[in-house]
Formats: C-alpha cells, sequence, structure tokens
C-alpha cells in the first residue's frame, strides 16, 4: 500500500463526511462513519513507510499494522453494515500484516519467484484499499 494513496484516500473520506455532516448534522450512521473513518486515519498515520531498502521497515510495519487491526477492531458500532466495513478493514490488515512479513523472508531467500509473489501480494493491497474506501464513503454518504 503506498502511503501517498492511502492518505489521499482516507483525507477524500473525511472532506466528504466533513460536508454531510455541515449540512445535515451528525448523528447515526453517520456519526459512527466518522468514529470509524477517524481510526481509519490515525492508525494510518502511525504506519511506517516500508522500503525494500530497508527489510526491517516491513517488520516494524507489520508490528504497527496489527496495533491498528486491535484498535480497529475495538470500534463499536450499531449500524451492521459498518460493522461489516469495520471487520473487513480489520482481515484487510490481518491480510497486510502477513504480506509484510513475508516481504523480508522472501527478499532473504533470494528466491525470485518467491520475490515476485511477495511484491505482487504487496502490491494488491493498493487497489484493494482503494475500493474499500470508496465503497465505505458511497454507503457513508449515503450513494
Amino acid at each position: 500500500m503506498q502511503q501517498k494513496t492511502r492518505k489521499a484516500a482516507a483525507m477524500w473520506v473525511g472532506i466528504g463526511l466533513l460536508s454531510i455532516c455541515a449540512l445535515g448534522g451528525c448523528h447515526g450512521k453517520i456519526a459512527q462513519c466518522n468514529v470509524l473513518i477517524e481510526v481509519i486515519n490515525s492508525e494510518g498515520k502511525n504506519i511506517p513507510k516500508m522500503s525494500t531498502k530497508n527489510l526491517e521497515s516491513y517488520v516494524k510495519a507489520a508490528k504497527s499494522l496489527e496495533k491498528a487491526a486491535k484498535r480497529t477492531a475495538g470500534v463499536e458500532l450499531k449500524d451492521s453494515k459498518l460493522v461489516e466495513f469495520r471487520d473487513e478493514y480489520k482481515e484487510m490488515l490481518g491480510d497486510l500484516v502477513k504480506a509484510a512479513r513475508n516481504v523480508p523472508v522472501a527478499r532473504e531467500s533470494n528466491d525470485p519467484v518467491k520475490i515476485k509473489k511477495a511484491d505482487e501480494k504487496m502490491d494488491s493491497f493498493k487497489n484493494r484499499e482503494t475500493d474499500y474506501l470508496e465503497r465505505l464513503n458511497a454507503y457513508c454518504s449515503g450513494g
């Protein structure tokens, strides 16, 4: 997941929801959306950038992602669709933890097939997260 993409998408979601709150007030679903998005945004800021030039960065990122998954799981929501979004995000973070831990192992093996698979798995999160944030934004904005 690229940090710029994550931050831009999260800000886009946050800005859209702030506009909705200003127009119609925040309660119910919108308030719960804001809580979930706040956790996603704040946890996203705590995840260090991963670089193949510094394989330890993947280990550090995996630890931060685990914490983010736990914090996300702890978000209390009443809206059943938002509960699904929360659980999906937690699952995505868990998958990303596994992928981040696999990159150093693959790179240290010097096996081109393992390296390619590990890199492809990491790259797959860009689209997965973008899709997730677009769907969350559409749901929270009533679209």
